[in-house]
């Protein structure tokens, strides 16, 4: 079987300082994105992160280095 999804290198200087490999959402404040999407991610208490679908939490995160 053949994946579907192919990961490369992204040589776009975001003019961020990053510390290592990552991963960049960045997400418009203007527009239909305003409207909070059913499925999404919020940024709780210091390195904490928790999925929620629509009013419920699905699973919560820890960010470890």
């Amino acid at each position: 079987m053949k994946p579907r999804i192919a990961v490369t290198a992204d040589d776009t200087d975001w003019r961020m300082p990053v510390g290592g490999p990552g991963l960049l959402l960045e997400v418009p404040s203007w527009g239909h994105w305003r409207r909070r999407p059913l499925l999404h991610v919020e940024a709780t208490r210091p390195y904490l992160l928790r999925v929620m679908l629509g009013g419920q939490p699905l699973f919560w995160m820890r960010v470890d280095d």
